[in-house]
């Protein structure tokens, strides 16, 4: 492409492509990178690929129309790393060269991309993107991961849409990833699921006070209990274990501290444990050590008896 027609007249040495929905301020960050529009990026992507990005290292977009120009796109981009991309209603399949994005190692996408990026490349982390009020089936989420379990490398860190998943769906989800360390759910409460749905046709002034309260916690409780009565084991090797609702559920403290207890003494690479409120993440103090800290809550120390019944002091 002549110099004059270099869309933006950005350098070829840009290493972060970020396409959003508005307008922000990441320019003024000191890393080199793009913020677009997303209502243009069928055309941006398609001039952007008439010349090779060599140094693009991040590839972030909110929405794509079309694929063609993406797979171009990528196909320019030898070094590119990762890639976030959260358009959800595409084609389920779609054709990369094999011989592009060598260097792929972290995707956040819809499965249909998941399924097509990771198997035969070397994709350590990565997060498949639903929608956050609808449950994935647990048989098309299990496929998904089957493909991803066929990454060139070991898959260390991993991340799945909303669901509401078995215990047997557990089971196999671990058997496909045997060096995992770290394991998010996004949980969708079955009971809220039936609730929504049978409320979704009355009219406002038909629901009582009673209804339009939060609906109890209920599938984060039944997943840490599989756990601590033996029925789940989660790998050895684990770091981190969180447990997302997609609502502002909270488990009682005292359940989540149970949770750290039962946890702190069969996984002792634990690291970082969430169980039921989006915004309280507990973190181990320095290694192998027995107190955990999470923002705004009182630090709690383990009291170690035997192997798996401990006391907890706060």
């Amino acid at each position: 492409m002549p110099r004059s027609e270099k869309p933006c007249g950005v350098s070829r040495d840009l290493r972060t492509f970020i396409c959003k929905p508005r307008a922000s301020t990441w320019g003024t960050q000191p890393s080199p990178h793009l913020d677009l529009h997303t209502a243009n990026s069928r055309h941006l992507l398609t001039r952007f690929s008439a010349s090779e990005l060599p140094h693009l290292i991040h590839l972030s977009i909110g929405h794509v129309d079309a694929m063609t120009p993406f797979v171009r796109f990528v196909e320019r981009c030898p070094l590119l790393e990762s890639i976030t991309m959260r358009s959800l209603q595409l084609p389920e399949f779609i054709d990369v060269p094999p011989r592009s994005l060598p260097l792929l190692h972290t995707l956040a996408a819809a499965s249909y991309l998941v399924r097509s990026l990771v198997p035969n490349r070397c994709v350590h982390t990565v997060r498949v993107v639903g929608w956050r009020s609808t449950p994935a089936s647990l048989d098309d989420l299990l496929s998904v991961c089957t493909d991803i379990s066929r990454s060139t490398v070991p898959v260390h860190t991993l991340t799945l849409a909303p669901s509401t998943p078995t215990i047997e769906f557990l089971r196999r989800l671990l058997l496909l990833f045997p060096d995992l360390r770290e394991l998010c759910l996004a949980i969708i409460n079955p009971r809220y699921i039936g609730l929504a749905q049978a409320f979704a046709c009355l009219p406002a002034e038909e629901l009582s006070d009673d209804e339009a309260e939060d609906v109890p916690i209920h599938h984060v409780e039944n997943i840490i209990g599989w756990i601590c009565d033996g029925l789940l084991d989660l790998l050895p090797n684990i770091e981190s274990f969180r447990l997302e609702p997609q609502r502002q559920d909270k488990l009682p403290l005292g359940q989540q501290h149970n949770t750290l207890a039962a946890l702190n003494g069969r996984y002792l690479l634990l690291r970082e444990v969430q169980v039921g409120q989006y915004d309280v993440i507990w973190r181990r103090e320095g290694a192998g050590e027995e107190v955990w800290k999470a923002e705004g809550q009182s630090a709690v120390r383990i009291l170690r008896r035997t192997n798996y019944e401990c006391a907890i002091s706060t």
